[in-house]
Protein backbone atom coordinates (compact mmCIF):
# COMPACT_ATOMS: atom_id res chain seq x y z
CA UNK A 1 0.00 0.00 0.00
CA UNK A 2 2.51 2.52 0.88
CA UNK A 3 4.61 1.95 -2.62
CA UNK A 4 0.99 1.83 -4.60
CA UNK A 5 0.30 5.66 -2.47
CA UNK A 6 3.88 6.80 -3.85
CA UNK A 7 3.05 5.92 -7.02
CA UNK A 8 -0.24 7.77 -7.11
CA UNK A 9 1.34 11.08 -5.66
CA UNK A 10 3.86 10.94 -9.26
CA UNK A 11 6.20 9.32 -10.95
CA UNK A 12 8.89 12.29 -9.42
CA UNK A 13 8.51 11.31 -6.20
CA UNK A 14 8.62 7.51 -7.14
CA UNK A 15 12.15 7.92 -8.63
CA UNK A 16 13.18 9.70 -5.92
CA UNK A 17 12.27 6.78 -3.43
CA UNK A 18 13.90 4.46 -6.04
CA UNK A 19 17.08 6.56 -6.07
CA UNK A 20 17.12 6.69 -2.22
CA UNK A 21 16.29 2.79 -1.93
CA UNK A 22 19.14 2.32 -3.92
CA UNK A 23 21.83 4.51 -2.04
CA UNK A 24 20.56 2.73 1.04
CA UNK A 25 21.14 -0.55 -0.39
CA UNK A 26 24.78 0.30 -1.51
CA UNK A 27 25.60 2.31 1.76
CA UNK A 28 24.23 -0.47 3.75
CA UNK A 29 26.57 -2.88 1.75
CA UNK A 30 29.73 -0.56 2.23
CA UNK A 31 29.30 -0.27 6.05
CA UNK A 32 28.97 -4.01 6.50
CA UNK A 33 31.66 -4.77 4.22
CA UNK A 34 34.04 -2.44 6.15
CA UNK A 35 32.72 -3.67 9.61
CA UNK A 36 33.79 -7.31 8.82
CA UNK A 37 36.94 -5.97 6.92
CA UNK A 38 37.65 -4.15 10.16
CA UNK A 39 36.63 -6.98 12.50
CA UNK A 40 38.91 -9.45 10.43
CA UNK A 41 41.66 -6.72 11.02
CA UNK A 42 41.87 -6.02 14.61
CA UNK A 43 41.10 -9.63 15.46
CA UNK A 44 43.95 -11.63 13.33
CA UNK A 45 46.15 -8.31 13.54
Amino acid sequence: MFYVNHLKMGPKVGKMCLILWKNADIMIVSIRFWATFCEKRVRGK
